[in-house]
Order: C-alpha cells, then sequence, then structure tokens
C-alpha cells in the first residue's frame, strides 16, 4: 500500500492507495478519478475544514482524520460527525499530553480511533492506562481504539 499526497495520484494509478491531503474537496474529486478497489482509504490531515464535498460524494470510503495537534484539534471533531452517516471513519490521534480528551471526544462520537504511539514518558505511560481503563470499562462504545484493541486480541 502506498501512501501518497493526493497530487501524486497520476503516478500511481494501478497501485493499492492511501491518499492524503489537507483539503476535503481535493479528496471528493480524486473519488471520481480512481478505480475503488485500487484505495485503501482517504486520510484527512487538517480537521478545521468544510466537508460538505465528502457528504455528497457518491462512493463511500474508508476516511482517517489526521490529528496533529489533540489539545486544539479535538473541538473540531463536532463538526467532523456527520461525516459517519457516508463513510467509515477513524481518527488518528498522537499520544501526547492531553491526548484523553480527544479519544473520548472521537469515541463518543462514534469514530473508530487509532492511536500514534511513539516512547511515551512516565507521564504519557499513566494517560495511557486511563484510555485503556476507559475503552475496558465504558459499555457504550461501539468503536475499537487501537492499538488496545488489537494488543489485547493478540492474547486470544
Amino acid at each position: 500500500i502506498y501512501n501518497i499526497p493526493a497530487a501524486m495520484v497520476n503516478a500511481y494509478q494501478d497501485r493499492r492507495l492511501i491518499i492524503r491531503s489537507h483539503d476535503p474537496t481535493e479528496l471528493a474529486a480524486i473519488l471520481a478519478k480512481i478505480n475503488p478497489e485500487n484505495l485503501y482509504c482517504l486520510q484527512l490531515l487538517a480537521l478545521n475544514v468544510g466537508i460538505d464535498s465528502l457528504l455528497l460524494a457518491k462512493t463511500s470510503v474508508h476516511l482517517d482524520l489526521v490529528m496533529s495537534s489533540p489539545y486544539s484539534d479535538y473541538p473540531h471533531l463536532y463538526d467532523l460527525a456527520p461525516l459517519n452517516t457516508k463513510h467509515p471513519v477513524r481518527v488518528t490521534i498522537p499520544v501526547v499530553p492531553g491526548f484523553i480528551n480527544a479519544v473520548r471526544l472521537a469515541s463518543s462520537l462514534n469514530f473508530a480511533v487509532k492511536l500514534a504511539v511513539t516512547q511515551p514518558d512516565p507521564d504519557l505511560v499513566r494517560e495511557m492506562a486511563e484510555v485503556l481503563a476507559y475503552y475496558l470499562h465504558h459499555s457504550t462504545l461501539s468503536q475499537p481504539i487501537e492499538f488496545f484493541h488489537s494488543l489485547l486480541m493478540a492474547f486470544v
């Protein structure tokens, strides 16, 4: 799978792709040009954008909303919640101080969550433990929180 910027789509037409862009209109326009069987997902890199073009898209695709700063980006998730009516949506959240609020909001809006984990410091390990407890004990969650979901499935 190739992870490419939207501007390079024409060079990779026959490959399996993840296409990334800051502009949802650009991503929606690509849907009409590309074979859906070659598309793994679209990554939206900016969360403070209008999403009408993605809501009006004829094709339903997997969307990955990539947060760069969970502390300041997470309020934008409210505006992106309608995407769940048209597309399967996941939010990728970096594990940095304060990421727990973004995880809670994303999961309460019924988004799947993927934690982008690097080597955490001790404070982040405590925050990750809080997220794990939230994932395990919050009975209304209906979407997975990755990396915990896969990690726990490995024990089965």
